[in-house]
């Protein structure tokens, strides 16, 4: 006899480390567009890097772990009910390790999300354990979804099945990070970088190769930096050494809510990381019309930028070749610069929060139907 109760919706349990306005970009749209109960699950309350504030909504529930080395409350939730789906980005965390194991065993399916790993040098038995062991959770997972092409070859030669693997980038909030018509005017050229402070950012090369572009005659320019961090007062001193108090502005740390007007207030972006797993600052750049001057270390600038059209790679960590990519841009007219504005802005919407919409509800259906990935 079949009963009339309405089948319980299936409850994805999200792994992530921390809130961010990042992931609740996506969170919100799949709380309220999806066919799912979304609860994340934060490793951290707050990120110590990144003065973040997101405010709690209704779209989807949310919660941090309380309870070290182990989190019963997540591992309850994840191995109690078939019902449920896992989704980590955190596999070096220890509850969800056991989660992942504890799945395995059961025959209850999970989700790997990540960004592009950095690359490791250790060698000896503890790395080939993490490696043996990521390659039977990349084989026994229902899908590994990497954020971008460089993630995608990266767990493709970490050991993931190609028939695992989906291209599931970040994404941001097109209509917040806009262009702003008509397109602002200003005698002077402003480059701008927005990032945490730190060495592995790479401003002070920014710096350095600025100063080579003011002493070859380019002074009419500003570089407007957004953000905080360990390297701020070295930063300072090092523009001062160079002389270039007339052409840098330190912004400090610049609110998410603030964040729109700041990428308008620019005419490129300067993005100088020595390494990035991805770095979601480059889409909202790109989706405020904005071409990029990137690092060939900065895996959202591999994924998205055209060399040439929608912005200009240099190589990571060399000043010569970043300063030749501001030349260049300097140099360009201002149709020019227009064309290349559009196709920043074109290349944020190849992928929006509805396509990522689409690729969850797919997966949730496979799920849910009981079909394995072909």
């Amino acid at each position: 006899m079949s009963s009339n109760r309405p089948e319980r919706r299936p409850v994805l349990h999200w792994v992530c480390q921390s809130p961010s306005p990042y992931n609740d970009v996506l969170f919100r749209a799949l709380g309220t567009a999806c066919d799912l109960d979304l609860m994340v699950h934060y490793l951290h309350a707050y990120s110590e890097e990144y003065s973040w504030k997101i405010e709690a909504g209704q779209d989807y529930a949310a919660r941090a772990l309380c309870s070290r080395p182990l989190d019963w409350t997540l591992l309850r939730s994840v191995i109690s009910s078939r019902r449920s789906i896992f989704l980590t980005g955190c596999w070096q965390d220890p509850t969800c390790q056991v989660a992942l194991l504890a799945r395995m065993l059961l025959r209850m399916p999970y989700l790997i999300w990540n960004d592009t790993p950095r690359p490791r040098v250790k060698r000896g038995l503890k790395e080939r354990i993490r490696s043996g062991f990521l390659r039977v959770v990349f084989r026994r997972a229902h899908a590994v979804l990497g954020t971008g092409m460089p993630a995608i070859r990266a767990f493709s030669e970490m050991g993931a099945p190609p028939n695992k693997l989906i291209n599931f980038p970040y994404c941001v909030d097109v209509e917040k990070f806009s262009p702003d018509p008509p397109r602002r005017k200003s005698e002077r050229l402003v480059f701008g970088s927005c990032c945490r402070l730190h060495e592995s950012k790479g401003i002070e090369m920014a710096l350095r190769a600025l100063e080579r572009l003011v002493n070859a005659g380019s002074t009419s320019i500003l570089y407007r930096i957004a953000g905080d961090g360990p390297e701020r007062q070295k930063l300072e001193d090092v523009a001062k050494e160079l002389g270039l108090g007339r052409y840098v502005e330190f912004c400090g740390w610049v609110p998410a809510n603030e964040l729109p007007a700041y990428y308008r207030s620019l005419d490129v972006f300067v993005h100088t990381a020595r390494f990035e797993p991805y770095g979601v600052v480059v889409l909202e750049a790109l989706s405020s019309g904005l071409p990029i001057l990137a690092s060939t270390k900065t895996m959202a600038a591999i994924d998205r930028i055209r060399d040439g059209r929608n912005g200009f790679l240099h190589q990571a960590g060399d000043e010569l070749d970043l300063y030749r990519t501001m030349e260049l841009f300097a140099r360009l007219s201002s149709d020019e610069r227009d064309q290349m504005a559009r196709e920043a802005r074109w290349a944020a919407l190849d992928w929006t929060v509805v396509h990522a919409q689409e690729v969850i509800d797919r997966i949730m259906t496979e799920l849910t139907l009981g079909e394995p990935r072909l």
